[in-house]
């Protein structure tokens, strides 16, 4: 119908739908698919939260780095925007990628994850990763 925006809402819910589903492989690719759309329309504010969407699976999904980098991708387009609250879910998520990070992997790339994130979003190396 022509109605483009409204084509990458429709693929945003059928995401959420299999995200529910424990789907995630299904659910990046209709993300991704309205991702595109956004993206082509110039809608920032979807774009961001569509990149964090998919940011959010790949933590469910274990894949941390890949997680880190497209979760800072949708704060830096939040921060950009002056999204508040969804620059603080976009931080949640980040912080659990990098909890991610140092249960499956060394304290020095957890450390080195914690101040390469902290360097670049500028959120406080104290806020990503407390000490214990």
């Amino acid at each position: 119908m022509g109605d483009r925006a409204g084509e990458g809402i429709t693929l945003s819910n059928i995401g959420f739908v299999y995200d529910a589903q424990g789907e995630d492989e299904e659910a990046i690719a209709y993300y991704q698919q309205a991702l595109a759309i956004a993206r082509k329309l110039g809608l920032r504010s979807s774009e961001g939260y569509r990149t964090y969407l998919i940011g959010t699976v790949y933590v469910e999904l274990a894949q941390y780095l890949e997680a880190l980098e497209t979760l800072q991708q949708a704060f830096f387009i939040m921060e950009e925007l002056g999204e508040e609250d969804r620059m603080q879910r976009a931080q949640r998520w980040i912080k659990d990628a990098l909890e991610g990070i140092r249960n499956n992997n060394s304290d020095i790339t957890y450390q080195q994850q914690c101040q390469a994130v902290s360097q670049t979003t500028g959120i406080p190396l104290t806020e990503l990763c407390p000490a214990d």
